[in-house]
């Protein structure tokens, strides 16, 4: 698979963009997010669907040779969208409205025939869950875990909350966004959202306040719905230079220690043990990563 759990993992924001906005796909690739999003659902007008969808391949083609990781939202149930997405220039699909684990093996089985139609390699295509119904929560460890084309678990806030009869706020949502999180990290899956709404767009502080919220309890990053909401992401997403520093001292104090027969060592203040010192390693690997993305970015 050429896109995954790994790759998702350091994107961080994904931007949605609707197929037919071409200003907004013109711009797409200059604004900063980890992977477009090109979307056939919400973002879409019924009529224009038939429209939008003729257009897929052609928008990722374009955006894929800027540079972008392009991800595509279909329509809950649509056999054409996914026959239209599947193509070399399309990550992955995201998909909406997703109660249960037998739903995404269809669209799995689906994506298998494609594929080999077209002649792309196995598993070329990954999947992306969108979490927006309470059955979906309730059924988000077998949908994480349920095929290997599952890269990552997306909290979708607004629906979820309609469907609850609440506000999409971090209270309200907390519980869900906690489950998406373990489910995924439980399957080796990314989780991805925000426990809040994606509409304040006039009121970034709320924005940020729900995506601190979701980096607090374990998510990777979130979807944006405006170019503006991207810098935000990444903001708090950004790895703290002397987080990244005193990972990087303690890897060298445990290497020391263990150079010199030592089981257990001091260093600054703290006992280092196993969950430690891998939590550093992953932090200074993490930082490593985004290094060579930052140097891959064009010009």
């Amino acid at each position: 698979m050429s896109f995954g759990a790994q790759e998702l993992e350091f994107c961080r924001s994904l931007l949605f963009v609707p197929v037919p906005e071409t200003r907004f796909v013109d711009r797409a690739h200059e604004r900063g997010a980890g992977a477009v999003i090109l979307d056939l659902e919400d973002g879409v007008a019924p009529e224009m669907k038939a429209q939008a969808r003729g257009a897929v391949r052609e928008v990722a083609a374009t955006l894929r040779s800027r540079g972008m990781t392009v991800l595509l939202r279909i329509n809950h149930g649509s056999r054409e969208d996914v026959e239209a997405a599947v193509s070399p220039d399309v990550a992955a699909l995201v998909l909406p409205k997703i109660d249960s684990a037998a739903e995404v093996q269809g669209i799995a089985d689906l994506l298998d025939r494609r594929e080999a139609k077209l002649g792309l390699h196995a598993a070329h295509t990954a999947l992306l869950v969108l979490i927006e119904t309470p059955k979906a929560v309730c059924n988000a460890g077998a949908i994480a875990s349920c095929h290997p084309r599952v890269a990552g678990l997306i909290l979708g806030s607004e629906d979820l909350a309609l469907a609850l009869s609440v506000p999409p706020t971090p209270d309200s949502l907390r519980y869900a966004a906690e489950r998406v999180v373990m489910a995924a990290r439980a399957a080796g899956k990314v989780p991805l959202g925000v426990p809040g709404s994606l509409a304040t767009i006039k009121t970034p502080e709320r924005f940020a306040e729900a995506v601190a919220a979701a980096r607090r309890i374990g998510m990777a990053g979130a979807v944006c719905i405006h170019p503006a909401q991207v810098a935000v992401v990444r903001e708090h997403f950004a790895l703290d230079p002397r987080d990244v520093a005193e990972a990087q001292g303690i890897l060298v104090a445990f290497a020391e220690a263990q150079k010199a027969g030592k089981g257990a060592v001091m260093h600054e203040g703290k006992m280092l043990d196993a969950p430690i010192v891998e939590r550093a390693r992953k932090l200074v690997a993490e930082a490593g990563l985004h290094g060579q993305r930052a140097a891959a970015q064009p010009a």
